[in-house]
């Protein structure tokens, strides 16, 4: 998924939040979108979902550099030097 427009990062006074300039460009104003994803996640960390829905589900693990199918993610270790 990608946005319409292309974006811009802007800080302070430079330009505001979800203002499109002059080119077409949609800006995020950093301290502003900060705020605004802070919130979503912390609705989205808030929010029950029952116990089959996917959201539930881990999305994400982040094992060691040595990773195959067969890390231990508590030790760290791989099927590859255990056996």
């Amino acid at each position: 998924m990608s946005p319409k427009s292309k974006i811009t990062l802007s800080s302070k006074g430079e330009l505001g939040h979800l203002v499109i300039d002059e080119k077409g460009r949609l800006n995020l104003k950093i301290e502003d979108f900060y705020v605004d994803f802070k919130s979503a996640c912390e609705f989205v960390i808030a929010k029950e979902f029952e116990d089959n829905n996917k959201m539930n589900q881990d999305f994400i693990e982040v094992p060691g550099t040595t990773f195959d199918s067969g890390t231990n993610i508590v030790t760290g270790s791989t099927s590859s030097l255990i056996n």
